[in-house]
């Protein structure tokens, strides 16, 4: 398949996967929230936040195994053959060791500190249990099967792959919406979840064992020093998977902690909206990640000082502006999105929409730095944008609730999601002589700040913002469309055929 047609096939999976992930936060909100009512509604998201927080040991070691399994598949079958049964391995001990930590937490009273959640709370919904069977679960489903589904890649079956993860989670979303409807309760639905997804590891077992006949049978010829060493190896995805969960579910379980379980649907919520201009900027790159990968590999300096600032432009320019744009109906759509079970707290969800516009500014460097495998340049990101966002919150959030979360993440974001990635991916395209001028930066910062100003405006005087929104917006729109109007004009033409 050419890069051509592989960046289109990843855009696709990506706009699939956003729309699927919106389509989900779009039901299930308004939906558990009317059923089981705000507390059982926070204590799900609570248990769900701890699952994958105990769970992301497995990501960055799946991860490498793929990265593995595409480079030996045409180099040694044998070995990419031994390298899977190994991981196999190794992935089941990782099952049983995370079943095993969670029974520690619970023989040893750590679950209230685990959960953020009081005793009482607890033992009404026996949160416990529901984290007990989904951990189980995983253990099959997640630590063994996300291993075997990393074959599809290598033997030229993606878009199958891609597929059926798409079934997977709309089977785990119609179980947990007939599931309420029917009244159940979480523990309930959680076993549902389980049983369901175990069934559907076995499905995708017979799948992938007609998609790559020729690893069959996949146990054969294991090596636990060979597993336990790729799992040291993959050291870095590992660290770099445990901090994004700590920066995502991390922080509802530190909201859960320091204010209460009726705090989280009101987070959760606001930041599934934040989370939409984050995917925006995702999907905006995956077409451009292989000319990033192409261009930086054969030194093309122009061609890819051109791809920078294009992908720059329109990553920004759409967050901001999407950010600015939906400032009119944010609150009635909000309110009738949760059927008003939830108050609109402004200042957070602002507060969220900010962050990720600052973000922005770096995703298209943070690309860069994927694409040229520079680990450790992004394990440096990584931690700084976490531990920054942990500190400021936990420093915060006693004093100014959720909003102080808020403000945890855009410190973050500032530096981990922006500063740090500028700073490194300049260097990096400095080394082809193919950096972008500190205009193109102060550029771009400048169209978060308006951005950034027009809701902070808003935060603050509420709805007669509106009186000068016209007038702001349109202070916005002048400053993009005299961005793209100085951009060269092959950069020009080359955006505007990309867009059709």
């Amino acid at each position: 398949m050419s890069l051509r047609k592989r960046a289109i096939s990843g855009a696709i999976s990506g706009t699939i996967g956003t729309v699927l992930n919106f389509g989900q936060a779009l039901l299930l909100v308004p939906l558990l929230l009317r059923v089981w009512g705000r507390d059982a509604y926070g204590v799900w998201v609570a248990v769900l936040a701890a699952l994958g927080v105990l769970t992301a040991l497995d990501t960055g070691h799946q991860n490498f195994v793929g990265n593995e399994l595409n480079r030996l598949h045409h180099l040694d079958r044998d070995a990419a053959r031994k390298i899977l049964a190994s991981a196999l391995l190794v992935g089941a001990l990782l099952g049983v060791l995370q079943l095993n930590l969670v029974l520690g937490v619970l023989a040893t009273g750590l679950s209230e500190k685990l959960l953020g959640l009081s005793s009482g709370t607890l033992s009404a919904h026996r949160a416990n249990i529901a984290l007990l069977i989904l951990v189980a679960g995983w253990g099959v489903s997640g630590s063994v099967g996300g291993v075997l589904v990393r074959l599809y890649a290598p033997v030229g079956r993606f878009a199958r792959g891609q597929t059926m993860g798409i079934i997977g989670r709309l089977l785990q979303l119609a179980a947990t919406a007939v599931m309420s409807i029917c009244g159940r309760t979480i523990v309930e639905t959680a076993a549902v979840i389980a049983a369901l997804s175990l069934l559907y590891t076995i499905v995708v077992v017979a799948d992938v064992g007609k998609s790559a006949p020729e690893y069959w049978p996949w146990w054969t010829g294991p090596s636990l020093s060979l597993g336990l060493k790729n799992l040291f190896r993959s050291g870095v995805l590992l660290t770099i998977s445990v901090l994004q969960q700590l920066s995502g579910n991390g922080l509802t379980l530190l909201v859960a902690s320091a204010l209460s379980a009726t705090a989280i649907p009101a987070f959760a919520t606001s930041r599934t909206i934040a989370n939409v201009l984050t995917q925006m900027s995702n999907i905006v790159l995956q077409p451009l990640y292989p000319d990033l990968v192409r261009l930086y590999a054969t030194k093309a300096s122009t061609g890819l000082r051109n791809v920078m600032i294009a992908s720059w432009m329109v990553v920004t320019g759409a967050a901001v502006l999407a950010g600015v744009l939906i400032l009119p109906i944010l609150k009635p759509t909000y309110l009738w999105w949760t059927g008003r079970l939830l108050a609109f707290d402004r200042p957070l969800i602002l507060g969220l929409i900010i962050a990720a516009m600052v973000r922005s500014v770096g995703v298209p460097f943070l690309a860069l730095i994927a694409a040229s495998n520079r680990l450790r340049y992004q394990l440096i990101c990584v931690s700084a944008q976490v531990v920054i966002t942990l500190l400021v919150s936990w420093a915060l959030v006693s004093r100014f609730g959720t909003v102080g979360v808020s403000m945890g993440l855009v410190a973050g974001e500032a530096v981990g999601g922006a500063a740090l990635p500028i700073f490194v991916g300049r260097r990096s395209l400095r080394q082809i002589d193919a950096d972008v001028a500190w205009g193109d930066v102060l550029w771009q910062c400048a169209l978060v700040l308006v951005g950034a100003s027009i809701l902070v405006v808003s935060a603050w005087l509420d709805q007669s913002v509106f009186l000068a929104y016209p007038l702001m917006l349109a202070c916005l729109l002048g400053m993009l469309w005299r961005r793209f109007y100085g951009l060269p004009g092959s950069l020009r033409s080359a955006l505007i055929s990309r867009k059709r």
